[in-house]
């Protein structure tokens, strides 16, 4: 299984060690649980999730998942990324309930039934790595068939609409929304200086070394890997959200729902019913209950870092 990135795995540092021997196990329960293609109806919306590392993707996915009648993927269901439909209905025959935690470590979560990105699934049908590199599947052929059949699976399994968040949808977004028939995307934004000073902060934590590239790698990766850091975690952002322009202006806007990181933390409300609305006809139920404080920026002004990237964002971004 080549989607698997040993080499990123060996990396890893503190909280973001895993267990290659248990790893090892779940690959060979994935073999031995092989699917088989069979004919569903294309009935239900699903809703993709997708913004730049460390922009809030995990937070909005937790909080639809939390709020909403769509199924999600729990850490569960995630254990089954061959054949997602075993994992569904192990958590439900469990009866696991939909106990989100509102918390994360670069995109992980802890409680089995809190939501999970879902990584290898996407990355071993789009043919990427774990680690992904835009433009690394190149010269492959994806079966956009097997990728559509195992997607609408997963909703026959929930029978209902879906929500799914990766940074690396987002990049497909065009090909997603002319493949099903109720697709619809939630793109989230948040203060680029955030974004950037938590991408530099997970390289710290995951790696040891800011020196390390951490997540999504853009199409012009060659082109800034000989870069200091700060460089190089503003023209990752830059490039990526360049890729994500260009894939929203071939999207109906009638299937996008932007979301503002921080207008999300103050006032979830507001898009959930936003979904609500641009799903229509579809039965969205809103679950009202408490969320807590949710916006925090880890950064301050005195923090040596700030002021190297910001002067690193400028000369990209132009602000």
């Amino acid at each position: 299984m080549n989607f698997i990135n040993k080499e990123e795995l060996a990396k890893r540092k503190n909280e973001a060690v895993v267990d290659r021997a248990v790893l090892d196990h779940m690959v060979t329960l994935n073999t031995m649980l092989p699917y088989t293609e069979s004919e569903y109806e294309d009935v239900f919306p699903n809703i993709f999730i997708f913004g730049l590392p460390r922009s809030g993707t995990t937070l909005l996915s937790q909080i639809v998942a939390a709020t909403t009648n769509l199924g999600y993927i729990n850490n569960l269901i995630a254990r089954f990324w061959e054949n997602p439909q075993y994992g569904v209905y192990l958590s439900s025959s469990l009866s696991l309930p939909r106990d989100i935690s509102f918390a994360s470590l670069h995109a992980v979560t802890e409680k089995i039934t809190d939501v999970h990105e879902f990584g290898y699934f996407w990355a071993s049908l789009l043919h990427h790595t774990s680690s992904p590199r835009l433009g690394e599947n190149e010269g492959t052929d994806i079966d956009w068939n097997l990728l559509k059949n195992k997607v609408l699976s997963i909703n026959h399994a929930f029978n209902s609409g879906v929500v799914y968040k990766n940074t690396l949808i987002g990049h497909y977004a065009e090909r997603f929304s002319q493949m099903f028939t109720k697709p619809f995307f939630l793109y989230i934004k948040r203060n680029r200086l955030d974004v950037a000073y938590s991408i530099l902060n997970a390289r710290r934590k995951r790696y040891g070394s800011i020196h390390e590239w951490w997540s999504m790698k853009p199409y012009e990766y060659d082109e800034i890997t000989d870069l200091n850091p700060y460089e190089q975690v503003a023209a990752q952002m830059y490039y990526l959200e360049k890729d994500y322009e260009k894939q929203l202006n071939k999207l109906d806007p009638d299937q996008v729902v932007p979301v503002d990181y921080e207008t999300l933390c103050r006032d979830p409300w507001f898009y959930m019913e936003k979904l609500q609305e641009a799903l229509g006809s579809f039965e969205l139920s809103i679950i009202r209950r408490e969320i807590p404080l949710l916006y925090s920026s880890h950064h301050t002004s005195k923090d040596q870092d700030i002021g190297r990237l910001e002067q690193a964002l400028n000369s990209y971004f132009n602000t």
